[in-house]
C-alpha cells in the first residue's frame, strides 16, 4: 500500500507490482506518478509528482546433483579393467563443478585402491554421463566399490553410493576346474 499526499486531502491507493517469474535477475526501476487532475490528460500535463521504485530480482542459488546410477559395466568380470559406469545430473539452478572418486575394496573389506573423478563442469538441467576402469584388478569373488562426491560452494554437500561386483580371473576358473577334473578322475579311478 502506497500513502500520497494528493493536496488537499491524503490518499491511500494500492499498488501491485507483478513480476514475470522467467524474468532475469538484475536491477528494475519504474516510475509511479500520480497527478491532480479532472481528467487524465489534464493529470499529465501536471508537476511530476511521483516515486521512484527499484526492485531487484534475484533467484536464490540451488546446488543440487542427483546420481542417476552407478553400477559395474558386467556383472561378472573374468579379466582386467574392471570398468565403473555412472551418470550424474545438475537439478539445480548453477553449474556444479563436483569432485570425487571411486574407493575399490576386496572381499575383505580392505581398501585396494581409488580411481580420481575427473568431472567437468555441469551445467544446470544437464546430465553428465562417464566411466572409470581399474586396470590393477587381480581380485577374486565378490568385490566392492564406492562412490563419493563433493559438490557446491560454501558448505559442500557429499554424495555416495556402494555397488558389489564379482571378479572370477579365467586363470583361476581354469586352475580350479582342472583340479576338479582331477579330484573327480582320482576318486572314479579308485572304485
Amino acid at each position: 500500500m502506497i500513502k500520497f499526499n494528493l493536496s488537499p486531502k491524503e490518499k491511500k491507493i494500492p499498488l501491485i507490482v507483478e513480476v514475470n517469474p522467467f524474468a532475469k535477475n538484475g536491477m528494475y526501476h519504474a516510475r509511479v506518478m500520480f497527478a491532480e487532475g479532472a481528467t487524465r490528460d489534464s493529470a499529465s500535463a501536471g508537476k511530476d509528482n511521483g516515486i521512484m521504485l527499484n526492485m531487484e530480482v534475484w533467484k536464490e542459488k540451488e546446488e543440487r546433483v542427483s546420481l542417476r546410477y552407478f553400477r559395474p559395466e558386467k556383472n561378472i568380470f573374468w579379466k582386467s579393467p574392471v570398468t565403473f559406469l555412472y551418470a550424474l545430473e545438475n537439478s539445480g539452478s548453477e553449474e556444479i563443478r563436483p569432485k570425487g572418486e571411486i574407493m575399490v575394496y576386496d572381499k575383505k573389506g580392505k581398501e585396494i585402491g581409488a580411481l580420481d573423478l575427473n568431472l567437468p563442469a555441469i551445467p544446470p538441467g544437464k546430465i553428465y554421463e562417464g566411466s572409470r576402469a581399474w586396470e590393477k584388478a587381480w581380485l577374486f569373488g565378490t568385490n566392492k566399490a564406492i562412490l563419493s562426491l563433493s559438490y557446491g560452494s560454501g558448505s559442500p554437500k557429499t554424495l555416495e553410493d556402494t555397488i558389489f561386483f564379482q571378479m572370477i580371473p579365467w586363470q583361476t576358473l581354469v586352475a580350479s576346474l582342472l583340479g576338479a577334473g582331477v579330484f573327480v578322475y582320482i576318486r572314479k579311478r579308485k572304485k
